[in-house]
């Protein structure tokens, strides 16, 4: 018997555990693919400058959570004491990440117009993915749909 525990919470508990672990189940499949390679792998924004989401957010954690925080690498300059930090051009192109995460379509056009990033890999791959920036800084049920998406994102990069 529970006690001053609803049911209806209790249930959701247990769809979202049993979700988390079907996730985390596929993904081990996916992870030996891009294991043996840390990535350079980024979240980008854009409000009068370029800001990358720093670890300190939730939708980086998730990322770092599905592909595995040794197989990701940051820029160096980058400073996790805040939420975003501003980046300039020419850091972005040095860095030259495999994979940019935009947070609208906004930032992707950016991203896509600026002719200094033509020659930086994610962009030459076309490995510029938008994601749903409503869903990951919504640190409510939306939560599951983030962690979602973050895996059909890995999916469709690291599964040939």
């Amino acid at each position: 018997v529970v006690v001053r525990q609803p049911l209806k919470s209790r249930l959701i508990s247990l769809f979202m555990k049993a979700f988390f672990m079907t996730v985390d189940n596929n993904i081990s499949r996916i992870k030996t693919v891009f294991s043996e390679n840390s990535l350079k792998v980024i979240i980008l924004d854009y409000h009068s400058n370029f800001e990358i989401v720093t670890s300190k957010n939730l939708c980086v954690q998730l990322f770092q959570h599905l592909i595995g925080v040794d197989n990701i690498t940051m820029p160096e300059s980058l400073n996790a004491d805040y939420w975003r930090q501003y980046t300039t051009k020419e850091e972005l192109t040095f860095f030259n990440p495999d994979y940019v995460l935009v947070l609208n379509d906004r930032v992707l056009d950016k991203v896509m117009q600026e002719k200094a990033f033509k020659e930086v890999s994610a962009v030459k791959n076309k490995k510029v993915i938008v994601i749903d920036e409503r869903v990951h800084f919504s640190p409510t049920q939306y939560i599951m749909l983030a962690y979602w998406e973050f895996f059909n994102i890995v999916q469709r990069l690291f599964v040939c």
